[in-house]
């Protein structure tokens, strides 16, 4: 009988272990067949993800592609197998996290448009030709535009916070419906990321492909075994 059971670590890159119960002469290569089959698994689900719709409806940058990319069999021996996905984006959306600025920035670039989704503030000024300048004392980025501006029907609303993590409060900036600026980027100096549910594919689907593999590793075995 051959049970197989899988565990996963915090560690620096999220590493699964696939560990096999029972009497095997050739357990190094039940590890390696298990191993390749949680990376193809994995793979398939993130690159799945892909073709979802992102908030803004801005063009993907390619994020679960590229997680997908990063996600390989580091690891086989006698005692297991270990697929990890080295994707340094990845963690916020499987753990949660807060993330400040870093370089001495005192702000991140939150984007308010489509247009500058994945894009940092200098890049959206050479891609746009349009310069950016700052609302007042308020913590938004805007731009001058030929025709009327607002793409929330004339009232940008954006949280506020009073500590380091965005949400407590709100602050509102009213600019006109016909007006020839656009809120471009929300400055602020924290933003939260929580955690995705759906950042992995249920763990009860992963065993169930896993225990597929063993049965057909093992029938196979079987067929090559010498009659008695």
């Amino acid at each position: 009988m051959i049970s197989v059971s899988v565990t996963s670590n915090t560690s620096e890159t999220l590493a699964f272990l696939v560990e096999v119960k029972g009497s095997l002469v050739n357990r190094s290569a039940l590890n390696e067949a298990l191993g390749k089959r949680l990376a193809l698994e994995l793979q398939t689900y993130f690159r799945s993800r892909s073709s979802e719709p992102n908030k803004m409806a801005a063009p993907s940058l390619g994020f679960w592609n590229k997680v997908a990319a990063d996600t390989q069999l580091n690891e086989v021996s006698d005692t297991g197998a270990t697929v990890a996905i080295a994707s340094p984006e990845f963690r916020p959306r499987l753990f949660g996290a807060v993330i400040k600025p870093t370089g001495g920035r005192k702000f991140l670039t939150i984007p308010l448009v489509a247009a500058a989704y994945g894009k940092r503030a200098q890049e959206y000024e050479l891609a746009s030709g349009h310069k950016l300048f700052r609302l007042g004392n308020s913590r938004v980025l805007a731009e001058r535009v030929d025709s009327g501006g607002t793409e929330a029907g004339g009232q940008v609303t954006l949280r506020r916070s009073r500590s380091n993590i965005v949400g407590q409060g709100y602050q509102k900036i009213n600019i006109r419906e016909k007006s020839q600026i656009r809120a471009v980027f929300a400055l602020c100096p924290s933003v939260t990321i929580p955690k995705d549910p759906r950042a992995l594919p249920a763990s009860d689907f992963l065993l169930t492909a896993l225990s597929d593999t063993a049965d057909q590793w093992a029938a196979r075995q079987n067929r090559k075994a010498p009659a008695a």
